[in-house]
C-alpha cells in the first residue's frame, strides 16, 4: 500500500459514523494526529493475520475490507466474535500484556490493514494519557462482550438471543435512528451464536412475520426499539 493510499483511507474515516471500536476518531486532535502518524501499512501476506500463538505485535486498524475476529470449538467449528470495518481496530488486548493473541483473525480479500508496532504502542500510551484510557477502554468492551457472550448463551432463547445479537450489532456499527440498517447474514449469526443455520433461519422468519426486522442480502433492518436496552453481547 502506498503512502498517498494509506492517507486516502484515513481521510476518507472522517466521513462517516464511528464505531465504538474506532476509538482513534475519538481522540483529541493531538492524540489522534500522533496515532495516525504511527500507523503502517502491514503487508499483504495471505488471509490469516494472527492466531492464538502469535506473539503479541501490536494493535492494529482496519483501512479497507473486513477482519474476522472468531474463537474455534474443539469440533473446529468456527465461533465469530466480530466483523471489524474500516476504521476498527483491534489487538489491544496483546498489546497490554504482551502474551500471545487470545482469538484468530482472519482477513477479507480486500483487506488493506495498518499497525502500530508493541514498542511503538508503549510508547504513545505513556505520552498521550488519552490514547492510554483508550485503548484500556477497549480492552474492557472486547472483555464484557466476550462475558456476555457466554451468559446470554447459557440463559436466552435463541430468539432472544438473535435479538441481542442484532442489538448489539447496530449499536457497535454506529446505526442512527429507530430502523437501523445492519450488515450481517444467517451464516453470520449462526456463527456468532453457536446456532445452526436453520434454527436461525427460523427465528429470522418469526421477525420477519413479526415486523420486526426486515431481510435483504447480506443485510437486515431493524425495525424493534433495539436502543431500549443495554446490549454488551
Amino acid at each position: 500500500m502506498s503512502d498517498a493510499r494509506h492517507i486516502s483511507l484515513l481521510r476518507s474515516m472522517t466521513d462517516r459514523s464511528v464505531s465504538p471500536f474506532d476509538w482513534v476518531e475519538t481522540l483529541p486532535c493531538a492524540d489522534k494526529a500522533a496515532i495516525q502518524s504511527a500507523f503502517k501499512p502491514v503487508p499483504r501476506r495471505g488471509d490469516d493475520i494472527y492466531s492464538p500463538i502469535t506473539p503479541a505485535r501490536g494493535i492494529y486498524r482496519v483501512l479497507a475490507g473486513s477482519v474476522s475476529m472468531y474463537l474455534l470449538s474443539p469440533e473446529g467449528r468456527r465461533v465469530l466474535l466480530k466483523r471489524f470495518a474500516p476504521g476498527e481496530c483491534f489487538g489491544e488486548v496483546a498489546s497490554l500484556d504482551r502474551k500471545p493473541y487470545p482469538v484468530f483473525v482472519s482477513g477479507d480479500k480486500k483487506l488493506e490493514l495498518a499497525m502500530v508496532p508493541l514498542n511503538r504502542v508503549e510508547a504513545l500510551r505513556k505520552e498521550y494519557p488519552a490514547i492510554d484510557s483508550a485503548v484500556v477502554a477497549a480492552v474492557c468492551k472486547f472483555t464484557r462482550s466476550i462475558l456476555s457472550m457466554l451468559a446470554s448463551a447459557t440463559t436466552d432463547n435463541a430468539m432472544e438471543r438473535v435479538r441481542a445479537r442484532l442489538a448489539w450489532l447496530a449499536e457497535n456499527q454506529a446505526a442512527n435512528g429507530p430502523a437501523a440498517e445492519i450488515a450481517v447474514t444467517q451464516h453470520d449469526l449462526a456463527d456468532m451464536l453457536g446456532l445452526s443455520r436453520q434454527t436461525v433461519n427460523e427465528v429470522v422468519q418469526s421477525l420477519i412475520a413479526r415486523g420486526e426486522i426486515e431481510q435483504s442480502r447480506g443485510r437486515i433492518t431493524l425495525r424493534f426499539n433495539w436502543q431500549a436496552g443495554n446490549h454488551s453481547l
